[in-house]
């Protein structure tokens, strides 16, 4: 009879255990990287003679696929995402036969043309579609742009405005109201041709268009900041409605000799009065004095704190009065709380029984200190504590 030791029992655990592991990587058989240059993804096996598509060679975290069919011989790489053969052009590890692999360039991560066709592919689901984007010339289509909120969810030019000799395109879709020949991107929000002005409008997960005829030649972005275009006689911007939760364009009129400035945020000071959002401020009791409005200094450049000679205002969503704050006298603690000398505020709250000369803001803690008493924005934890979700005052019982 075999006696089992220790030591050969542990041997044996030890196999059991590695088993899936020493199976996974011998089953993976990722050999040298094709062309490191233009992509690390694609890596030839180990015997050189078929081709595994593993994004930076992460294949534990991020798998592989093996091109079927692929010619290694012929195989090359185009791009991080293309590569052909002699055969076919590949998208990741997705061959697509019906493009013409002598002719075929790569435009971008996810676009590419042919002698035929201007190409678009969709990776999502996996693996890779591809379709022809619809009357596009190859010889001459280009992209425009590309949008921010685009590239983080689509890629580099899913969304972008593109044109070519005839038309120009938006969302890979001719769009009929502009002009190819004089069609020009300005910013991301902002495009002309020669007779409107395009504003982007984002909804939900698409893009509506504001067509805007104006004199194009007179268009030029506010320096200070290119979320706002003028003319000679009128300012452009996108401003967001919360309760339609849509962007819409507003338009401030004006004369060619009035005296613009951007304070910052969504303010703009035209002569002596302040816009926000492109519409004069209304809704205060006491009227903003348009020629002191101005940011607070120590704001970390959040732009919630601003104020004129008369009051001090924050801002969330619009601006509230901090009651009774000196303009002269008001500087920051830390976050937002300020303090004018007189009292302590939390955003447009005046923080009750804080002394303005002994409390200062803790960095680590992320809390207003008073002496032995803390505070969290405006309320004292002597006095309040968080329960089911909301602030509730604590109730102190009679000895």
């Amino acid at each position: 009879m075999k006696t089992i030791t220790l030591k050969n029992a542990f041997k044996h655990l030890s196999f059991i255990l590695l088993s899936p592991f020493i199976l996974l990587f011998q089953s993976c058989r990722l050999g040298p990287v094709v062309d490191s240059g233009k992509s690390n993804n694609y890596y030839y096996s180990r015997d050189k003679k078929s081709v595994i598509w593993s994004p930076d060679g992460n294949w534990f975290e991020l798998g592989y696929h093996k091109l079927e069919g692929v010619d290694a011989k012929s195989f090359s790489v185009l791009s991080a995402h293309w590569s052909k053969d002699k055969n076919n052009v590949y998208h990741h590890y997705t061959a697509f036969p019906l493009v013409d692999i002598n002719t075929f360039q790569v435009i971008s991560e996810d676009k590419g043309y042919d002698a035929n066709h201007v190409y678009l592919v969709r990776e999502y689901p996996s693996p890779s579609t591809i379709q022809i984007i619809e009357g596009a010339d190859p010889e001459t289509y280009e992209i425009m742009s590309s949008l921010q909120f685009a590239d983080m969810l689509w890629g580099d030019s899913n969304r972008a405005w593109a044109k070519d000799k005839d038309h120009v395109f938006l969302r890979d879709v001719i769009y009929t109201p502009a002009d190819a020949v004089t069609f020009e991107v300005l910013t991301d929000e902002f495009s002309r041709d020669k007779t409107n002005l395009y504003i982007l409008l984002d909804t939900e997960m698409h893009h509506d268009v504001a067509v805007i005829p104006v004199n194009t030649s007179e268009l030029r972005l506010l320096p200070e900041n290119k979320s706002y275009i003028r003319t000679e006689s009128s300012i452009f911007m996108r401003k967001y409605s919360f309760s339609e939760k849509k962007y819409k364009v507003s338009q401030i009129s004006m004369n060619p000799a009035d005296t613009i400035e951007y304070i910052g945020g969504s303010f703009l000071r035209i002569n002596d009065v302040i816009y926000e959002y492109g519409e004069p401020i209304t809704y205060l009791e006491k009227p903003i004095d348009g020629l002191t409005f101005r940011p607070l200094d120590g704001d970390n450049g959040n732009l919630l704190f601003f104020a004129d000679k008369n009051q001090v205002y924050f801002y969330d969503k619009q601006l509230a009065v901090l009651p009774g704050a000196n303009p002269e006298t008001i500087k920051q603690i830390g976050s937002q709380y300020y303090t004018d000398g007189n009292r302590v505020y939390w955003g447009s709250q005046i923080v009750e029984g804080a002394d303005p000369q002994t409390f200062y803001f803790d960095e680590k803690q992320f809390r207003g200190v008073d002496g032995d008493e803390l505070f969290v924005r405006e309320k004292s934890l002597k006095e309040w504590e968080f329960e089911g979700g909301e602030w509730k005052r604590i109730t102190k019982n009679n000895p």
